[in-house]
């Protein structure tokens, strides 16, 4: 494990806002959890940076722990029938808002989005890249970190992944770097202010996400690293709600700070709590706690 500083900003002045470790020792913990080998719970306490309200993991995994991570655990936890059928309801829905051009999926997992656009894919896991060029795809076996093909793209897609990596900035400005000129980016992430969260905070706070954002910092962080934010959409999926951003490439713009930042995170601590009062409320009424 080890510490971090915010990736949008840099502070290391954080509070907590979710801490599974707690939970557990107080009882309450809510959802299976991934354990490292010494028993300790992986992903566990998520933290809003005091200074830009970026909430994310600390401590989290190194990169070699998260490698094996993806290597060896990820798709046994996350994977199945349901997640296929996810993913071709989650490229079905991208297919629908991105604009039509030359086309650059990362994180593309078994190529559902680029089948439908004739696209370039990028998928680190080996056995969904396999599954993917057999289908006779274009598709790399890769990190996007390690993507340095000569080429340039009118569209890339990243969708549910920007929050498993370790620096988003870094992601978005590597995506600046292929986009052409009047190129366009779409980016889904989970909303963090989901209005409905259909499962506890503990497993909605997934214990494979290193950032949670909302569409106020995922805009803030696409401006950094010069895309412009032109259209968003709040969209309800299989456990809460997402965020679909498109943006145009740019240049790249100062942070600017919210004055209310102290507020924001009262506000996101009474959020997640009341969302968890709610769900425990449901399934009372419902015939039986879980």
């Amino acid at each position: 494990m080890e510490n971090c500083s915010c990736d949008l900003c840099g502070n290391s002045d954080s509070v907590v806002l979710w801490d599974k470790t707690e939970r557990e020792k107080a009882g309450v913990l809510r959802s299976a959890v991934i354990r490292d080998k010494e028993g300790n719970i992986i992903q566990g306490r998520n933290v809003m940076c005091k200074r830009c309200g970026l909430v994310y993991v600390n401590p989290r995994l190194s990169k070699p722990e998260l490698d094996r991570f993806y290597a060896e655990d990820y798709r046994k936890i996350y994977g199945g029938e349901a997640s296929l059928e996810a993913e071709k309801r989650h490229a079905e829905l991208a297919f629908n808002l991105m604009p039509k051009g030359s086309h650059l999926d990362i994180g593309c997992s078994t190529g559902q989005l680029i089948n439908l656009t004739g696209g370039h894919g990028i998928e680190p896991n080996r056995e969904h890249y396999e599954i993917a060029r057999n289908a006779g795809l274009i598709i790399k076996n890769c990190a996007i970190e390690n993507y340095n093909l000569d080429l340039r793209f009118d569209i890339i897609t990243i969708l549910n992944a920007l929050e498993h990596v370790i620096s988003p900035t870094a992601v978005l400005q590597k995506i600046h770097s292929l986009l052409n000129d009047d190129g366009h980016v779409l980016i889904s992430v989970p909303n963090l202010l989901s209005t409905h969260i259909n499962i506890p905070v503990d497993a909605f706070l997934s214990n494979a996400h290193l950032y949670n954002f909302t569409a106020a910092t995922l805009g803030i962080m696409m401006r950094k690293c010069g895309l412009l934010p032109e259209k968003v959409w709040l969209i309800p999926e299989e456990m809460g709600e997402k965020v679909y951003m498109l943006a145009k490439k740019d240049v790249p713009h100062e942070i600017v700070f919210d004055d209310n930042i102290e507020k924001r995170i009262g506000m996101t601590k009474i959020f997640l709590h009341t969302a968890e009062s709610l769900f425990a409320l449901k399934s009372i009424l419902s015939g039986g706690i879980r």
